[in-house]
């Protein structure tokens, strides 16, 4: 949640921002072309302008939260990821076979 905001990743890969009040969508992002079927959201971390989505097969969006915009995409070296948690200054990326690497922010 954000606010008063749901994040959906429906079937067809269209990532949506629901206001969960008002049933409206805030804003719609096709995303079929960056993410495979497979894919799953993760951890969505929550910054001043952005969002940053992390998705199982290590993809990683940064979005502007306001409108759904797309700032940059990344893929990370990691498939299978399992868990994505923030530690003081550090994220650890866990994957479905136990390994846990942490990154300095």
């Amino acid at each position: 949640f954000l606010n008063n905001t749901i994040l959906i990743l429906d079937d067809s890969q269209n990532l949506k921002a629901y206001n969960i009040e008002n049933k409206k969508i805030f804003w719609e992002i096709k995303l079929s072309k960056i993410i495979s079927k497979k894919d799953k959201i993760i951890q969505t971390i929550i910054g001043d302008e952005q969002l940053i989505i992390f998705f199982s097969k290590g993809k990683v969006l940064h979005v502007n939260k306001l409108n759904g915009e797309i700032i940059f995409d990344q893929k990370i070296l990691f498939n299978n990821i399992y868990d994505v948690s923030i530690y003081n200054n550090y994220i650890a990326i866990t994957q479905i076979n136990g390994n846990t690497t942490f990154y300095n922010q």
